[in-house]
């Protein structure tokens, strides 16, 4: 599972990399063309991107162990990044699928940041704080600087175990 997160990773900022820098550009110099090559270009790696990480997810989706144990771990990894994943296409289907009349462009630079943005950052960072050895390293960052703060044990809200594990009785 380990090899999935850091593949799904790499994908989402090589995401940001694809999508982000021209976008960037475009804002600061009032440029908002592309070129043909450019964009045909930005398209492809955009869309293979895309499809890699269906087929990625899809690959998660079926390594899941059978035990109690892996079926919390799974759902609660899961929840967090089914949320990512409508944060996702809601934004998508906003820009791309309503029509143009229910949103100004203002609004369209908005959705777009949530679609190539956040959600590309947001999954290293659910799947890096649900690993025992970074919240170890976290914890002892914040307890040498500053004031001394007691974070407590991790918490990770998980369904009770009755409605994980239920026989069909």
């Amino acid at each position: 599972m380990d090899s999935f997160i850091s593949q799904l990773s790499l994908m989402d900022l090589m995401h940001i990399a694809v999508t982000v820098p021209k976008t960037l550009v475009a804002q600061v110099t009032g440029d908002h063309t592309i070129s043909p090559a450019g964009c045909g270009i930005q398209m492809f790696f955009c869309l293979t991107l895309a499809g890699a990480e269906f087929f990625l997810l899809s690959a998660m989706a079926c390594d899941r162990t059978s035990s109690a144990k892996g079926r919390r771990k799974a759902l609660a990894t899961c929840s967090s990044h089914v949320s990512v994943v409508l944060l996702f296409f809601g934004a998508a289907v906003y820009t791309y699928m309503l029509p143009s009349s229910y949103h100004t462009a203002q609004q369209d630079v908005t959705a777009t940041a949530f679609h190539s943005i956040l959600t590309s950052e947001l999954n290293p960072l659910i799947y890096s704080l649900r690993n025992k050895d970074i919240m170890v390293a976290l914890r002892s960052l914040v307890e040498s600087r500053g004031p001394r703060c007691d974070l407590g044990p991790p918490v990770v809200l998980l369904p009770p175990p009755d409605l994980l594990c239920h026989s069909g009785s």
